[in-house]
């Protein structure tokens, strides 16, 4: 993502700065 995501989530996704990433 970007807006300061957490390194390694691999991919342009706004908005996701403060929201956990989703993998499932």
């Amino acid at each position: 993502g970007t807006e300061g995501a957490e390194p390694g989530e691999g991919g342009p996704a706004p908005g996701t700065a403060q929201q956990p990433r989703i993998h499932g």
